[in-house]
C-alpha cells in the first residue's frame, strides 16, 4: 500500500488516479455503479483523463465540511479533514486500486475513516440500508488505507440538515473479492479483453456487504 499526497487536483494527480481503478468506480465491476465495466476500460483508455464536475459533485465539495460537522457535533466524534491541506490518495499497487478519503476520526487508539455524502432528496432511502455502491467505495478506502472502520454519513441540504450515518467493518473476504475482481478488470484491459462481470461473486458481495454496515445515527 502507499500514499500519494497532492496539492491540488492536478494533472500528475489525474495521470495516476488513470491508472487505478478508484474506489467509486469500483462497483462498476459488479454491475452496481453508475457506469459499465465497458465504459470505465473506455476511459481508462483514453488519452483525455480530466473530471468534468458536474453540479452534484461541486456541491459535494463545498459540502464535505458540513457533513463531517455532522459527526462533530450531532455524534460528539472527534473528526477532521483526511489531511489538513492537502489531497490524499492511497493505492494498492499490486492489485491497482486507489482511494481518496474525505475525512477521519479519532479514538484511544489511533484514527479510523469517514466518508462524507450529500443529497437533496430521498435521504430516507438510506434509513433502509446503505447503498451498495457506496458500501463498496468505504472497502476499498479500508483496504487501501488498511484500517479497520469507517463511518460514512449523508446529509440533506435542507433545514433542518437530515442526517444518516452508518458504521462500516473491514470484511477479508470482501477485500479478496475486491482484489480478484480489479486484477481480472486490469488483465481484460492489458489483453484487450471485454470484462465480464461475475454473478456468483456478485450475489455473494452483496449479501457480505448487508453484513458488514450499521446505522448508527439518525436524526430523521
Amino acid at each position: 500500500m502507499a500514499t500519494h499526497l497532492f496539492d491540488s487536483p492536478n494533472e500528475e494527480w489525474l495521470q495516476l488516479r488513470k491508472n487505478y481503478i478508484t474506489a467509486t468506480e469500483m462497483a462498476c465491476l459488479f454491475k452496481m455503479g453508475y457506469k459499465s465495466a465497458g465504459k470505465l476500460m473506455e476511459e481508462k483508455m483514453t488519452l483525455d483523463h480530466r473530471i468534468i464536475k458536474n453540479e452534484y459533485m461541486i456541491i459535494g465539495n463545498i459540502l464535505e465540511p458540513a457533513v463531517l460537522n455532522c459527526f462533530k457535533y450531532r455524534m460528539g466524534m472527534d473528526v477532521g479533514p483526511a489531511h489538513p491541506s492537502k489531497i490524499v490518495m492511497l493505492t494498492d499497487d499490486e492489485h491497482r486500486i486507489s482511494s481518496t478519503p474525505d475525512g477521519v476520526f479519532y479514538t484511544d487508539s489511533g484514527h479510523q475513516l469517514i466518508e462524507c455524502k450529500t443529497t437533496h432528496r430521498k435521504i430516507d432511502e438510506w434509513l433502509d440500508k446503505l447503498p451498495d455502491n457506496y458500501n463498496i467505495q468505504v472497502h476499498v478506502q479500508l483496504l487501501t488505507a488498511d484500517l479497520d472502520v469507517c463511518m460514512i454519513g449523508c446529509m440533506q441540504y435542507e433545514y433542518p440538515l437530515p442526517f444518516v450515518a452508518y458504521k462500516v467493518k473491514r470484511n477479508k473476504r470482501i477485500d479478496a473479492i475486491l482484489q480478484k475482481e480489479a486484477k481480472r478488470f486490469w488483465d481484460c484491459f492489458d489483453n484487450d479483453k471485454v470484462f465480464e462481470a461475475d454473478l456468483e461473486l456478485k450475489k455473494e458481495l452483496k449479501i457480505l456487504l448487508a453484513e458488514s454496515c450499521e446505522l448508527v445515527y439518525t436524526n430523521r
